[in-house]
């Protein structure tokens, strides 16, 4: 059956978690449609607190409650996570930042079969004195099958302007009998905005090209309108956030027009100037129609490909995402073929060492005079040290400057690629 899912956001963070007493804050999120519940997710709750294990996180609704957490990591401090009935991971990393989504300590289906309108409560109880912080948001998605009413229900309650790019956003529309209706869309000061939409059973596309006019931390309102009677039959308010460029991603390894053997394209690198989470893809034409892979990556800037590629041509990018705004990097082209790379014994015996090390590390058995040599940390980030050769095939690396931890050297010859690992101690 056709299943619907809609997000909405508290609106009353930050919220004082107490030192002086132990105490329970409680933030509310008003949901306004009549639906009936078919799955309850909370997508993310995000605050700050000295001692987490003091606290108790759950979701409440009409007298029926869910544990979100309880008793969690000891000292550990604040929480950045969410939770779903359906994750496969069970225990929760601490300190719990890691935006990942895990199971509820008590299910969330107990909420199962509601009627979904009113007031929803996350509440935070702490069991402790002396210890305080800070609640500053969660999210509730709710999922459902059909209104009890005519409604329409955006899929988000947040929009994300990127750029000046025009704004697209699908509804839930349940007409209920509705014949002759329109959809509206007006500002925070009731100046209607200019909008077009299109309906495929139950889903509205809204497509809004003046979204770049909008102003930071405003809201607009979406109606539908029954055209006979002049009237609001479902309105629903969207909050506005305006979210301010980066600079692209930019691919490092491999590089654009590589001719490789397929076991050679193993790890894809890239720059980004903080940690962001990223896409990676990897299609059969350079429009992206075909994407065959797909992946999602967290704090890292590589990525290490598990299966090797057959032979033949691709394309791919990276997506850094930047509060709900994908920017992309510019297309590398790959070639893979198994007569590609010709490898001679003398390029298979390179080798570096001392690894571990603290202040040098070698690579020998370096013939190719115009190979290129790059060292990225664990981020992707490229390093900047001394290097030097001798005339008898070894290249030196001073790695005193580094901090602690693992760096990858990448190798570039005219018809060879490689990588290896170190470990900076």
């Amino acid at each position: 059956s056709f299943i619907f899912c809609t997000r909405i956001y508290s609106l009353d963070g930050p919220i004082e978690i107490s030192s002086a007493n132990p105490s329970t804050i409680n933030s509310l999120i008003n949901f306004p449609y009549g639906v009936i519940v078919e799955d309850i997710n909370i997508p993310n709750v995000r605050g700050r607190h000295e001692y987490i294990s003091d606290l108790e996180i759950k979701l409440n609704y009409q007298g029926t409650s869910s544990i979100l957490i309880s008793d969690l990591c000891n000292d550990e401090d604040n929480f950045n996570l969410g939770f779903d009935d359906q994750s496969d991971l069970e225990e929760i990393k601490c300190p719990p930042i890691d935006q990942e989504i895990y199971l509820p300590l008590t299910p969330l289906d107990v909420f199962n079969g509601s009627f979904a309108g009113g007031q929803w409560d996350l509440s935070i109880e702490d069991f402790a004195f002396l210890d305080g912080g800070e609640f500053q948001e969660w999210t509730l998605e709710l999922c459902f099958t059909n209104a009890s009413i005519a409604t329409l229900v955006p899929q988000d309650h947040r929009l994300n302007i990127c750029n000046d790019e025009p704004l697209l956003f699908s509804c839930y529309l349940d007409k209920q009998g509705l014949q002759d209706y329109t959809v509206k869309m007006w500002d925070e000061n009731s100046e209607e905005l200019s909008i077009q939409f299109t309906v495929e059973d139950n889903y509205l596309l809204i497509e809004l090209s003046d979204g770049d006019q909008l102003p930071a931390d405003s809201y607009v309102r979406l109606e539908l309108i029954d055209i006979n009677k002049n009237t609001v039959v479902s309105s629903s308010v969207i909050n506005v956030v305006k979210v301010l460029g980066i600079d692209a991603p930019e691919i490092i390894t491999p590089v654009n027009d590589s001719q490789l053997t397929p076991w050679l394209f193993d790890r894809i690198e890239w720059t980004a100037d903080e940690d962001r989470s990223a896409i990676v893809q990897i299609a059969t034409d350079e429009d992206f129609n075909d994407i065959i892979l797909s992946q999602s990556v967290k704090e890292d800037n590589f990525l290490e490909l598990e299966d090797e590629l057959p032979e033949g041509d691709y394309y791919l990018r990276v997506a850094l995402d930047n509060q709900g705004c994908l920017v992309y990097s510019s297309t590398i082209a790959v070639s893979l073929n198994l007569g590609t790379s010709t490898v001679d014994q003398e390029v298979t015996d390179l080798k570096l060492y001392p690894n571990p090390s603290y202040d040098k590390v070698y690579i020998k058995n370096v013939v190719d005079e115009n190979a290129v040599f790059t060292i990225f940390n664990a981020k992707g980030q490229k390093m900047d040290i001394r290097s030097t050769s001798n005339n008898r095939g070894i290249k030196e690396f001073e790695i005193n400057g580094l901090s602690q931890g693992v760096y990858f050297v990448r190798f570039v010859s005219e018809d060879f690629m490689t990588t290896f690992s170190f470990v900076k101690i």
